[in-house]
């Protein structure tokens, strides 16, 4: 079935539902809420047009999943019309974000802005269908956990560059520092994020989302969230790392939704800690060159404060010039091409990979500049 065709449907779906409810009657949605409950894997947007063509359907399956089960099609029968795209292999609609609010027994719905435009302002930036749709997931994941923890975590690392920076780099990591004397549960941020992601997964096709710990100590929670048993993105939790500087927090508002703040660091402070998890790493990575790069082309720079910051941790660790200058020299074109070429769209990666990557290079030059040849 065609977009438009889906759109039109799915109007008119709701549109069916919501006047009933609006003159206080609620058969249409029970109606809805039976098909939900005998059909949960599928999408809202396929829900109603099962809902719609056939609403006696008990059970829905292809023409080969029949011809297993020992029933045959017969001659004249006409088969349901699904909406279906790809995205990574997982069947999903793009059209139709709706969120449903409950409020003196009956139910409202509220468009924000729709799941097609939250997914366009990434693929602009060059990212892959299905990298934009766990980064949909991602916004609406530190949504929940900052609503429902309010002030009590401070968004950093690369979901922060990717959500208010532009970074064309993907990243699977939603990274928090709380900022409080305790971490929430394990089942606390399960039940918080799941409130708030559930309902675009089941329009995207995910099905009931699992949720699966795999660190949890007083200082550190990880959490991977999957669907159809293939991990989306992680949730990483710590205390570890120390405090963030208090002036260099601020509340950033999510791309169409102005009801949706996180607080984060600025792209100042980016810079800072990028710079020294460049400098500590065991093994030096290319993606954390990237970033010192992109921050710098944003216009990120370290003013005498922060500058001081990065001077104390050279010091503390005992860095010289001469292992700061290795490292740069380390970022060439094997490491960056093994672990930037599918995290970075096809133009931008063979733009740097045509100066065997020296614009990366030299941003780091640039920001260590005053330590490099230090003995």
């Amino acid at each position: 079935m065609k977009v438009d065709e889906v759109k039109q449907t799915t109007n008119k779906a709701l549109e069916e539902l919501a006047a009933p409810l609006e003159s206080g009657h609620s058969e249409a949605l029970k109606a809805y809420l039976k098909t939900m409950a005998l059909f949960s894997k599928y999408s809202l947007n396929n829900l109603f047009l099962i809902a719609r063509q056939r609403p006696d359907a008990r059970c829905v399956a292809g023409y080969h999943t029949w011809r297993k089960l020992g029933r045959y099609v017969r001659k004249g029968e006409k088969a349901l019309r699904p909406y279906r795209c790809l995205i990574h292999n997982i069947w999903c609609v793009q059209r139709l974000y709706i969120t449903f609010m409950f409020r003196n027994s009956h139910i409202w719905y509220s468009g924000h802005m729709n799941l097609e435009d939250r997914l366009t302002i990434y693929r602009h930036r060059g990212l892959q269908e299905d990298e934009a749709a766990i980064l949909v997931l991602i916004e609406q994941t530190g949504s929940a956990i900052f609503s429902t923890f309010p002030d009590r975590f401070i968004l950093f690392g690369g979901a922060a560059l990717l959500l208010f920076y532009d970074s064309p780099r993907f990243s699977r990591d939603l990274d928090l520092l709380v900022s409080s004397s305790a971490l929430p549960s394990f089942d606390e941020i399960e039940t918080a994020v799941r409130k708030g992601i559930q309902p675009i997964a089941e329009i995207l096709g995910l099905g009931r989302l699992d949720f699966r710990k795999y660190n949890a100590s007083d200082d550190f929670i990880k959490c991977w969230v999957v669907a159809n048993e293939k991990p989306l993105f992680s949730i990483d939790l710590t205390r570890i790392g120390g405090s963030v500087l208090q002036s260099e927090i601020v509340n950033q508002t999510l791309a169409g939704a102005t009801d949706r703040t996180l607080r984060t660091v600025t792209a100042n402070y980016l810079l800072l800690q990028k710079c020294e998890v460049f400098l500590a790493r065991r093994h030096v990575k290319a993606r954390d060159a990237f970033d010192i790069h992109l921050l710098l082309q944003r216009g990120a720079s370290l003013n005498d404060n922060l500058n001081a910051h990065l001077e104390d941790f050279v010091l503390l660790k005992e860095l010289d010039g001469e292992f700061i200058e290795t490292r740069i020299h380390t970022i060439d074109t094997r490491l960056c091409t093994a672990e930037l070429r599918s995290v970075l769209p096809v133009a931008l990666f063979d733009e740097l990979a045509s100066s065997e990557f020296e614009l990366i290079r030299d941003s780091l030059r640039k920001v260590f500049s005053p330590r490099v040849g230090k003995n």
